[in-house]
């Protein structure tokens, strides 16, 4: 029953849902200018 215990508190929610996209996107692009870097050297 964990799930409950965030749901109560909709605020924390958002910033760690916002915070999570963040971070998230920042991997992403990092991925992709991985990819990038290894498709240019191939």
């Amino acid at each position: 029953m964990r799930a409950a215990g965030p749901l109560s508190c909709p605020g924390l929610v958002r910033r760690e849902g916002t915070d999570f996209s963040v971070r998230f996107i920042e991997a992403q692009r990092d991925l992709v200018d991985g990819a990038l870097l290894w498709l240019a050297h191939r």
